[in-house]
């Protein structure tokens, strides 16, 4: 079976409780973004005991649900997973939170076998690719078998990949900004590593933090520009760096026929070709996007709610044709809506001055007042949750303020079911630091509420993503 994505999906839009997407107890599945336009916002996929599966040609970022991996890949003790094709994607999540707030892009665990990771753009992220998930791992199916290939490493801090046990091959990548450290094979872990191009990487090959060392066959890799090595720490090791490359410490070979590309070719390549929108759909058998026979319809979205601006302009972004109340492109009423002000939307940003937009209100254009009787959203925050957002710039006048109301579209506090609480935050802009990730408590209202984003007059603020949680 294949299915093919053609739109954003996200946790809202996908039933709200928080889990991935699974492809468990079952084989022969591929999952294929259509053109550029396929994506997973805030989702990711579980890939449980299944065999012969594909996943390819989509964007999966900021990852929040199951265990906030963007993919993750395991089997059991019974049943492997195996035969899996992680091809031409893109995967990120962001630096600018704390290490813990997502967790891998591409991770797999016991059971999981024969995996192909290749041609794949993956970048900004702490914890990046982890293959074996303990030192203590006493499981009997974990010698693992995984290739990587032609994949572009940007702006990551480690785990490029983190490999524990089994046999790996790793050649022809482009590694570039990478912070702690890239290749780090333990727990005895053998791994065939050739015509690499490294450049601004730090510790390109180890084996740190292990009980037991892992090992390396390297062969034509280039070391270049801004590559250094830390110090290391007794257990540790690195690998040694001579005249004519990094030494190797196995003798391992990847035992199947491939072609090598020329490790100088390999960063112009890779950048020319790693990613979405880049494989050559012409003779897959893609349908048509059937038109709804019934009104969407109106339920509540679930949390996390994440929103990056991905709107070609303003226009786009306050249309139903981005994302109406469902969550997904549609005929309904727009899920944003700009109640006044000077508002921006483009390149991944939002530019708000003296502005408000509300966010998933059913009646947009009716002003709220202190009598309402009742909530007219569709965000359910009648519990705890919490609103991150990410600062570019301000400017304007700084000494005015960012404001967060819920169920309130309008300038003053009162006119809501909460009266003054409905302002549930304001920060002046001087206070905020560009390129600073936000998150603060919200209040918490009802199962059918809505958010206003504000800013005061002469005030612009320039946002590049938002998530409720």
């Amino acid at each position: 079976m294949t299915i093919y994505v053609d739109g954003v999906i996200t946790d809202a839009n996908s039933g709200g409780d928080n889990s991935s997407i699974e492809i468990k107890d079952m084989d022969n599945i591929s999952i294929i973004g259509v053109a550029d336009r396929g994506e997973l916002s805030g989702i990711g996929i579980a890939i449980r005991r299944a065999n012969n599966i594909i996943i390819q040609n989509l964007k999966i970022h900021e990852v929040l649900t199951g265990g906030k991996d963007g993919i993750s890949i395991e089997g059991d003790e019974n049943k492997p997973t195996a035969n899996i094709w992680i091809d031409h994607n893109e995967l990120y999540s962001s630096l600018n939170v704390d290490q813990d707030y997502y967790d891998g892009l591409i991770d797999s665990k016991s059971g999981a076998e024969n995996i192909t990771i290749s041609y794949n753009y993956i970048h900004d992220s702490w914890k990046t690719s982890l293959h074996g998930h303990s030192d203590d791992d006493s499981s009997s199916n974990k010698n693992r078998h995984i290739t990587f290939h032609h994949n572009r490493f940007e702006n990551i801090i480690s785990r490029v990949p983190l490999f524990r046990f089994g046999q790996g091959h790793i050649f022809n990548n482009y590694y570039n900004n990478i912070t702690s450290s890239a290749i780090n094979s333990r727990m005895g872990a053998e791994l065939h590593i050739e015509n690499n191009y490294f450049e601004h990487t730090k510790n390109p090959v180890v084996s740190f933090y292990s009980k037991v060392i892992g090992y390396w066959n390297t062969s034509g890799n280039y070391l270049g520009e801004g590559v250094t090595w830390g110090d290391v720490a007794d257990g540790d090791v690195a690998a040694e760096v001579t005249a004519t490359g990094m030494t190797p410490t196995s003798s391992y070979q990847a035992p199947y026929e491939y072609k090598l590309t020329p490790v100088m070719d390999v960063k112009a390549h890779v950048i020319a070709h790693a990613g979405i929108g880049k494989t050559d759909q012409s003779d897959l058998d893609i349908p048509d996007i059937a038109a709804p026979s019934e009104p969407p319809v109106q339920e509540p979205l679930g949390l996390p709610f994440t929103e990056n601006f991905a709107a070609a302009n303003t226009d786009e972004f306050f249309s139903n044709s981005y994302r109406d109340l469902s969550g997904l492109a549609g005929s309904g009423t727009p899920l944003f809506h700009r109640v006044t002000g000077a508002i921006d939307v483009s390149a991944g940003q939002l530019t708000m001055t003296g502005a408000r937009i509300s966010i998933a209100n059913t009646t947009p254009a009716v002003s709220t007042t202190s009598a309402d009787a009742s909530t007219t959203g569709l965000l359910d925050l009648s519990n705890s949750y919490q609103v991150s957002f990410k600062v570019v710039t301000v400017a304007g006048n700084t000494a005015k303020s960012f404001q967060i109301y819920v169920d309130n579209n309008t300038s003053g506090s009162a006119y809501s079911i909460h009266g003054g609480s409905s302002k549930s935050y304001s920060v002046q802009l001087q206070d905020l630091v560009p390129g600073q990730t936000y998150t603060v408590d919200g209040l918490v209202a009802t199962a059918t509420s809505f958010i206003t984003l504000r800013t005061e007059s002469e005030a612009t603020i320039t946002l590049d993503e938002i998530t409720i949680q």
